[in-house]
């Protein structure tokens, strides 16, 4: 049996020769040193990715098969440069977390609504399940770029994108910029036409 490997929403899936599976995402941030953060690599994991990492999980153990045979690999950097692999199922089992509270955004894509998560130090995450997202009104439509240089420039807090599917918002804001940020999600119509 050769290597085979399917990639969807950003996620590749690679089953190898010897019948062994890896399933691998990969992270970057500008601001956090997410080799070293654990806790920030959780709170940048979508609801939906992370249900479905654990459902892997959960069916390689019920169908007996070695846990070592099927692994989920999060690619994340340094932020002085360098890569780092973590295990997803290892992360999760340390139970770090900083996630203080959690709101869904709704009307944006239906069945993967973005969530805002707001740290301990008072910082939010907007989390995305993919970029661009796979239901999306717009559908082949969508622009990433668009998209997110038209999410920061409609919210007044200081907020970047730092990921393809993750958005950085400073401790400095309030709930009128969630509200705001909630809204352009719910009306976002695309790029206007071209002239």
């Amino acid at each position: 049996m050769r290597e085979q490997q399917v990639s969807i929403a950003g996620v590749t899936s690679v089953r190898l020769a010897d019948g062994s599976v890896r399933v691998i995402d990969s992270m970057f941030s500008q601001v956090c040193d997410l080799a070293n953060d654990h806790a920030e690599v959780l709170c940048r994991l979508h609801p939906e990715k992370k249900r479905r990492f654990d459902s892997v999980l959960a069916e390689a153990a019920q169908a007996g098969v070695a846990f070592r045979r099927v692994t989920i690999e999060l690619h994340v950097n340094h932020l002085h440069g360098g890569i780092a692999v973590l295990n997803y199922a290892e992360l999760v089992r340390t139970g770090h977390h900083n996630i203080a509270g959690e709101a869904s955004a709704r009307g944006f894509e239906p069945g993967a609504e973005p969530v805002i998560r707001q740290l301990r130090d008072k910082s939010f995450r907007l989390v995305f399940h993919a970029m661009p997202p796979a239901h999306h009104r717009l559908g082949e439509a969508f622009d990433p770029e668009h998209f997110g240089s038209a999410l920061v420039a409609s919210c007044s807090a200081d907020m970047h994108q730092d990921d393809r599917d993750v958005f950085y918002i400073a401790a400095s804001a309030g709930a009128e910029h969630i509200k705001e940020i909630f809204t352009f999600l719910r009306d976002y119509q695309g790029a206007p036409p071209e002239p």
